[in-house]
Formats: C-alpha cells, sequence, structure tokens
C-alpha cells in the first residue's frame, strides 16, 4: 500500500469515526498493517474502533505497538483496562503494578484497582 492509499483509508476511517460507524471503520481498519505506522495518535484511534467493536486482542494488540515505541501512563492505563475486559487478570495485575511504578501519584490507580 503506497502512502496515497493509506492517506485515503486513513481519512475514510476518520470521517466513519465522527459519524460513529465503528464497524464499518474497523473493516476498513484491518486492510491496513498497523505496523508501519508511526503515528500514536492514528493508533490510538484504531485501538479506540476496535474496542468499540468488542474486538479486545486487536484493540491490545494495537496499545502494544504504542508501548513498545513509548512508554507512557496513558497506553499502560488503556492496556490495564482492556487486560481486566479480557479476563486476563495476570496481564492486568502486572500492568497495574508498572502503572503505579510510572505514576505513583497519579489518583486513577485507585480506578484501576
Amino acid at each position: 500500500m503506497d502512502k496515497y492509499e493509506y492517506k485515503v483509508k486513513l481519512a475514510q476511517i476518520e470521517k466513519l469515526v465522527t459519524k460513529r460507524d465503528f464497524v464499518t471503520a474497523a473493516k476498513i481498519a484491518d486492510g491496513i498493517d498497523w505496523r508501519k505506522v508511526k503515528s500514536a495518535t492514528t493508533l490510538n484511534m484504531i485501538a479506540d474502533i476496535y474496542e468499540e467493536t468488542s474486538r479486545l486482542e486487536d484493540c491490545y494488540e494495537i496499545l502494544n505497538m504504542i508501548y513498545d515505541r513509548s512508554v507512557g501512563r496513558r497506553v499502560v492505563y488503556r492496556m490495564t483496562e482492556v487486560a481486566t475486559k479480557m479476563h486476563d487478570f495476570e496481564e492486568a495485575i502486572d500492568l497495574y503494578k508498572e502503572f503505579i511504578k510510572i505514576a505513583p501519584h497519579d489518583l486513577n490507580k485507585f480506578i484501576l484497582k
């Protein structure tokens, strides 16, 4: 897929997200290799789409890509939430502990707990 085709598909996805048509946006997103995308904002939007369509494994995979590029408390927080929704409690506990290390004074730790 060349840059032009990627930009067209991304524009379609953004329009569908504003219309809250996450199912169609997810179908378009499936045709893109997200490992090549560097924008954390774009990857976060795709993770939102997958989460809205209850494709939690795909959402977690996208969040993991963001995590690999830059560890931040927001991405760890979201990964913890998704792991909990997937009933992967061991992973959620590990991520919770990492969140506490990254942001010990963040009050969101009580929500995660």
